[in-house]
């Protein structure tokens, strides 16, 4: 049985749902698709702001993987920059953990220095609809 949330007006209340949607986010990017697409059938405020918080920290990820792989290949400054990507992998870590705590206690807590960007760019996942039936 669903209800509607009155604060939020266009959400409903999941019996467990909106959990299970915000944990598997966290869950390697493969998990934010599939916590994607269960938030398509049921949309829930815990879900959608979780969904945005680890969409800012893939980008981030795979941004760091890239500046890795560049710098791999440069061989005479690559191996000097090597500790700055270690120390901002260290604090993606972080902010993953964060967040996973959080997804699992059902709290909408934005991840600290990027959380609150995260929520004001990506706001459109509340209700975007990428798949569409014919």
């Amino acid at each position: 049985m669903l209800m509607t949330n009155q604060a939020q007006g266009e959400y409903p209340l999941a019996d467990g749902t909106d959990r299970i949607i915000a944990t598997l986010s966290y869950i390697t990017v493969l998990g934010w698709v599939a916590a994607f697409m269960l938030h398509q059938r049921q949309k829930t405020q815990l879900g959608a702001f979780h969904l945005r918080q680890t969409f800012l920290l893939y980008l981030l990820s795979l941004s760091l993987l890239a500046v890795e792989v560049w710098l791999f290949y440069q061989p005479s400054s690559g191996w000097m920059l090597y500790p700055v990507v270690v120390l901002l992998s260290s604090v993606l870590f972080l902010l993953w953990l964060f967040g996973l705590i959080g997804a699992i206690g059902a709290t909408q807590r934005p991840m600290p220095l990027i959380g609150r960007k995260a929520q004001e760019w990506f706001s459109g996942i509340k209700g975007l609809t990428i798949f569409q039936r014919i």
